[in-house]
């Protein structure tokens, strides 16, 4: 009797699906990077072999990863020295800054606090990665989705090289514009977003018009 192969497991697409090799393929090679919200980023290690020297920041405890200089701290008053930095990934992170989470005191702007810090510890000539939900802009207890006036508000004292906008079609993540997910909600049930943005940003004043997409 022929044995029949058992149908493969559907791999569940998240955020991370979207970001992982966003961050992978726009980190570059050279300078100090810096990891903000560490705890589970699955690209250190390629951040650890393409910096000259990489560390990571986490709230809560990491565990060690090799050619990485783990920091146990809060973004928002950082022990790190100020521009010091060629190169901060933040990735689903900054939308958990300062909710009643982790151990945090809650702060209605305590993310923005938290990209004021990201803009002090970059070098003049340094880039930041950020991703965070977007869509209707909402706060749950342990994160927010953002909506365009708060991403705004967010970007300010940054210029964008570019920003990349992401909408959850079933279980895929699909390029679109901002307007085509300015509705967007949460899947709570599968912790994953329905809407997604992207931003590599540099120093300087906001100027969306300068952002390439």
């Amino acid at each position: 009797m022929e044995e029949t192969a058992a149908p493969a497991e559907e791999v569940i697409v998240t955020d991370r699906s979207v970001e992982n090799p966003w961050v992978v393929e726009t980190i570059g090679r050279g300078g100090v990077m810096l990891d903000i919200g560490c705890l589970g980023s699955e690209y250190l290690g390629e951040m650890a072999a393409r910096a000259d020297r990489a560390c990571g920041l986490d709230i809560q405890a990491a565990a060690p990863v090799e050619g990485v200089q783990i920091v146990r701290g809060d973004v928002a008053n950082p022990p790190l020295k100020p521009g010091s930095f060629d190169v901060i990934v933040s990735i689903s992170a900054v939308e958990h800054i300062g909710c009643a989470f982790y151990g945090q005191i809650p702060s209605p702007d305590a993310d923005l606090t938290a990209m004021r810090h990201i803009r002090r510890l970059l070098r003049e000539k340094g880039r930041a990665l950020i991703s965070v939900p977007y869509g209707r802009g909402v706060t749950y207890a342990w994160f927010r989705v953002y909506d365009a006036s708060r991403f705004r508000r967010l970007l300010r004292g940054f210029r964008p090289l570019s920003i990349q906008y992401y909408r959850r079609d079933g279980n895929r993540y699909e390029r679109c514009s901002a307007s085509d997910i300015a509705d967007a909600g949460f899947d709570i049930e599968g912790f994953r977003s329905d809407g997604l943005v992207l931003a590599e940003l540099a120093k300087g004043p906001l100027n969306p018009a300068g952002a390439r997409s």
